[in-house]
């Protein structure tokens, strides 16, 4: 067991801090692995950051056994302070497709700033939340200058996080049925112009771009989103424009249905024999949506906050996907807000921290200003959406992981 815990060398911080840090009481049970991580593990958690994150990069602490007698043991804790580190420059290694830009403005260590070892952390977290570099190869490594500085050197390797969906087939009743879809996580605008960058298509600015085609018999959806991760390059506040069509032909399909198996066909949902004149009908659904977000610092850097604005046109003839709207049109417009918090330590293989996102979405009281005159539906009511997951390790690599989720939606 513990009994007395000492300290010298401690002449920047207070000794009661230092050991209310640690968190080592007399009488604990003597652990040397853990008194190890409660000086040099979790940032801000461990007595290690409470100096590094103000710059005392060469610091050091030295568990000394003094004394046993019995069952109990003296520690000295032995600390080295050494002399505050200003960042010289970050050096970036491995980075062969991505702009150096894009990693440079997720790096909290600046030139400049006192070195921080929660700053350094936590930029490898950024770094692997953006998909462009494997999480496990992101190594950070503060290289010592004569002249009392520090480069910071993050050794990176890029990583394929492209998507390309290609699918192909046929059918008796909806005849060919096809998907092309292509998404670009590590997309770059700007060299659109230049047909050297097509690699298939121009990379390195961390824009998000993705185009969708589906179509089988009688249905066919077109989608398109573009999103810009850092309006105008300073701060990081993102942009985002979507577009969707997507249509249901039901008298092609019935057409082949009637051509292939006749008034013999037994439709399940009917109760009898394939009519095709109840068929004749469409479902057209038409939209957007503008979203603009940012990151907040409080409660902590680990925030976003983003808000959308959304349009949807429908567009019904003798409709059976919904009960209650057979035929007619309806406007959809709608504001909608999330905030969440995202601290995983490593999106692949997490091992502890958490992703919780709360989404309200809100449509105008129309029904409050009397009910519209053109005879068209204008949808209305709210709904609320929260997501959570939390991952903390219970012993080697075993990991505890919870998960909830709730949905409510309602009417003013």
């Amino acid at each position: 067991y513990y009994r007395n815990i000492t300290w010298s060398g401690n002449y920047l911080r207070n000794a009661d801090t230092l050991a209310l840090i640690l968190g080592v009481k007399k009488g604990d049970i003597y652990n040397p692995e853990e008194l190890e991580k409660k000086i040099n593990g979790k940032p801000q958690q461990d007595v290690s950051s409470y100096y590094m994150d103000d710059g005392y990069l060469y610091f050091s602490c030295q568990p000394i056994e003094t004394a046993i007698e019995g069952d109990s043991i003296d520690i000295e804790m032995r600390i080295t302070e050494g002399k505050q580190a200003t960042i010289n420059k970050i050096i970036l290694n491995g980075n062969t497709k991505t702009s150096d830009h894009v990693v440079l403005r997720e790096i909290l260590t600046k030139p400049g700033q006192k070195f921080s070892k929660t700053d350094l952390v936590e930029t490898v977290q950024m770094l692997s939340k953006l998909g462009y570099f494997d999480p496990q190869k992101i190594e950070p490594k503060p290289v010592p200058q004569n002249d009392g500085t520090v480069n910071i050197e993050y050794n990176v390797e890029e990583k394929s996080n492209d998507n390309i969906e290609l699918s192909g087939g046929w059918s008796g009743i909806q005849g060919i049925i096809g998907t092309f879809g292509i998404v670009f996580n590590n997309f770059a605008l700007r060299k659109v112009f230049n047909l050297k960058e097509y690699k298939p298509l121009p990379k390195g600015d961390g824009q998000r771009f993705a185009i969708r085609f589906q179509a089988n018999g009688g249905f066919q959806n077109y989608s398109l989103s573009f999103t810009e991760p850092w309006l105008g390059g300073k701060k990081p506040n993102s942009f985002s424009v979507s577009v969707f069509h997507s249509v249901q032909d039901y008298s092609k399909i019935a057409e082949r249905m009637q051509r292939l198996q006749g008034n013999s066909f037994n439709n399940p949902f009917l109760g009898g024999g394939f009519n095709s004149a109840l068929y004749q009908g469409f479902f057209r659904n038409t939209g957007g949506s503008v979203t603009y977000g940012k990151r907040l610092n409080w409660p902590d850097r680990n925030f976003n906050f983003s808000s959308a604005f959304s349009y949807q046109y429908y567009d019904v003839e003798n409709s059976f996907l919904l009960s209650n709207f057979r035929n007619g049109q309806a406007h959809d417009v709608s504001l909608g807000f999330n905030i969440s918090r995202y601290s995983l330590d490593n999106p692949q293989f997490t091992r502890s921290g958490s992703n919780i996102s709360l989404n309200t979405t809100f449509n105008p009281p129309y029904s409050m200003f009397g009910t519209p005159k053109s005879g068209k539906l204008w949808i209305e009511g709210h709904k609320w959406m929260f997501d959570a997951d939390w991952y903390a390790p219970v012993f080697g690599k075993l990991i505890f992981h919870a998960k909830g989720n709730m949905g409510f939606l309602g009417r003013y």
